[in-house]
């Protein structure tokens, strides 16, 4: 099958268009023909190197981290999905590779695509005022999204930096700690700077948030940016609370 392959980390060396082979199916695996991969920071970073302290990953790899598309195969375990099922998923960190024809995961990893989401939605308007933004494309976009919430907002980011807080949860020694938190100071700066606050998300495959997420989606209570609407406008029960969330990412059609 065709796909995007990296040789060597570093961004001179870059990477390949080129041919490998199908993936292996496991006994627990959907086998996903790919309709839509999400291109982001993270992509570029683990191209780079910039991971390999915590990601060493064997040469050479396939990138991506986000797959949208149809199943076309399921192991002899598989119980949640069938052929022609539309899903989207978040591989696991040891088998990425959405940037290619076809990709075998766990069916833990994976959800059945949300009906709501059949357009391509991004992010073209500076906002404002919102409770949480997602962000996963760092560089100028992460230090404006502070700009988009509100005093006591929440800014999580999928690329980086990392934090403090994920050195700890990853183990890290001390040493790395003291790093992570000296690439994270600028923008958590700016972020006290703006009275809101900084943490980073270290992605992991969970089919079961995608497939909440997915009912949150389908439901409204997560909406796309071009579907702006706000509890006032809804008329939120005594008691009820929808966040306005803004997520900022490479826009993908699904």
């Amino acid at each position: 099958m065709k796909a995007f392959i990296v040789d060597r980390y570093g961004k001179k060396h870059g990477a390949r268009i080129g041919e490998m082979p199908h993936p292996e199916l496991r006994q627990d695996d959907v086998l996903v023909q790919i309709h839509a991969a999400g291109v982001n920071l993270l992509d570029s970073k683990i191209r780079n190197g910039e991971f390999k302290l915590f990601l060493p990953y064997r040469l050479p790899l396939i990138l991506g981290n986000d797959v949208a598309g149809v199943v076309v195969r399921v192991g002899s375990r598989v119980r949640r999905f069938k052929p022609g099922d539309e899903v989207y998923a978040r591989p696991d960190k040891d088998r990425i590779g959405t940037f290619a024809e076809f990709i075998a995961m766990n069916e833990n990893a994976v959800a059945i695509k949300p009906k709501a989401l059949t357009r391509k939605d991004d992010f073209a308007t500076i906002l404002r005022d919102y409770d949480v933004v997602l962000n996963s494309l760092g560089g100028e976009v992460l230090e404006k999204s502070l700009r988009v919430l509100k005093p006591g907002g929440k800014l999580i980011s999928i690329s980086g930096p990392p934090d403090l807080d994920f050195a700890k949860d990853m183990g890290s020694s001390w040493m790395l700690r003291q790093f992570m938190r000296l690439l994270s100071y600028r923008i958590r700066k700016k972020a006290k700077r703006h009275r809101v606050s900084y943490s980073f998300l270290f992605m992991r495959a969970n089919g079961d948030q995608l497939r909440e997420i997915g009912h949150l989606i389908d439901s409204g209570i997560i909406y796309g940016l071009r579907r702006k609407r706000t509890c006032k406008r809804q008329g939120c029960r005594q008691g009820e609370i929808k966040y306005r969330l803004a997520s900022i990412e490479a826009e993908a059609s699904l």
